[in-house]
């Protein structure tokens, strides 16, 4: 979900925003009063004790372990594969980023949803590994090449300019 959030969403909350995060709400009304001076908010209350509800370790796998499982069995795939094992998984790692790319460029440009607007995730996650899928099996091709470069200068900018990508990598 956070991949086709902009930096929209990643601006702090004023006053205004707050009024929408409970915590943030009842510490912003706790500071005013009405106009006689008595306080603005009645007595806290308690409507439970989270302490008390015993917490149960949940058994399925972490998204951080099943993607290192992922990424390692790509790595292993990619170096001892067979040339026909290399260009399918080729197909599907650019055909789900493309696909990826094209679902954020369309929230970004497609639609009014504030909070995915300029999502530079888009310059890694191309709709443009799309237009490369038919050339993967020719290696010299020169527009595949032009595109992969293009693709790769994108990314590179995404990092070395400290634009937050994901909270996970910071």
């Amino acid at each position: 979900m956070d991949l086709v959030l902009g930096i929209p969403a990643d601006q702090n909350a004023d006053l205004r925003g707050q009024m929408y995060l409970p915590d943030y709400l009842s510490e912003n009304l706790n500071r005013y009063a009405r106009l006689d001076g008595k306080p603005l908010l009645g007595k806290e209350m308690l409507m439970t004790n989270a302490a008390s509800t015993p917490t149960t370790r949940s058994m399925l796998p972490t998204p951080s372990l099943v993607f290192s499982f992922l990424l390692a069995i790509i790595l292993v795939l990619t170096w001892s594969a067979s040339n026909k094992v290399k260009l399918i998984l080729d197909r599907i790692l650019f055909t789900i980023v493309g696909l990826a790319g094209i679902l954020m460029l369309f929230l970004w440009l497609g639609t009014d949803h504030q909070a995915t607007k300029e999502n530079w995730n888009v310059l890694w996650a191309s709709p443009l590994y799309l237009l490369v899928l038919p050339f993967l099996k020719q290696s010299n091709h020169i527009f595949s090449k032009i595109l992969l470069w293009v693709i790769f200068v994108g990314s590179a900018l995404v990092f070395l300019a400290g634009i937050s990508c994901h909270s996970s990598f910071m």
